[in-house]
């Protein structure tokens, strides 16, 4: 069989290749499915092919009317009651959210485009206020170090002369911190 193959670049080697399974090739048994599909789900009224679609589900009705506002206090509400202490990683937030979706029994892909679009923008959302409360906290932190810094300076000498040390290196500083 004189068959040219896209994989090899050559003529066909049959079985001797790894995509032949069965007496066949697997990529243009691929190929067959895939174009007898799109023949099946042609539609020649409409001159188009419809292609795969997918199952849109039903959305409850607080996602529908919420706003995207709405929704984002709601997931960061879920969040800080579900995984307190953990909202230290905003980009751990969107699985929260997913979270936050599934306990609804929505599915995020399976929505339609318009609330699919309101869920992401509340997902933005949250995040961007997520980020900026961590980003407050860590002011409050430095700041709160700040002043605390001059008396662990004299601490650590002192703990240092009464271990005899003349020089204090990092790891002492970690000894002493611990």
């Amino acid at each position: 069989m004189n068959i040219y193959c896209p994989l090899v670049r050559e003529n066909c080697k049959g079985n001797e290749c790894v995509m032949w399974k069965e007496e066949k090739c697997l990529i243009a048994s691929a190929l067959e499915t895939y174009i007898s599909v799109e023949h099946e789900s042609y539609t020649p009224s409409a001159g188009i092919s419809v292609g795969f679609s997918r199952p849109e589900e039903e959305v409850p009705e607080e996602i529908t009317t919420a706003t995207s506002e709405q929704l984002a206090a709601e997931m960061i509400d879920y969040t800080m009651k579900n995984f307190v202490g953990e909202m230290e990683n905003q980009y751990m937030a969107r699985q929260y959210f997913r979270m936050y979706l599934e306990g609804k029994n929505v599915q995020e892909y399976m929505l339609p485009a318009e609330i699919r679009l309101k869920v992401q923008r509340a997902y933005l959302l949250a995040e961007k206020q997520i980020a900026d409360e961590i980003m407050l906290k860590k002011a409050e932190i430095m700041q709160k170090e700040k002043t605390e810094l001059p008396s662990l300076v004299s601490q650590c000498i002192d703990w240092a002369q009464n271990r005899s040390l003349k020089r204090i290196t990092l790891a002492d500083v970690d000894a002493f911190l611990i």
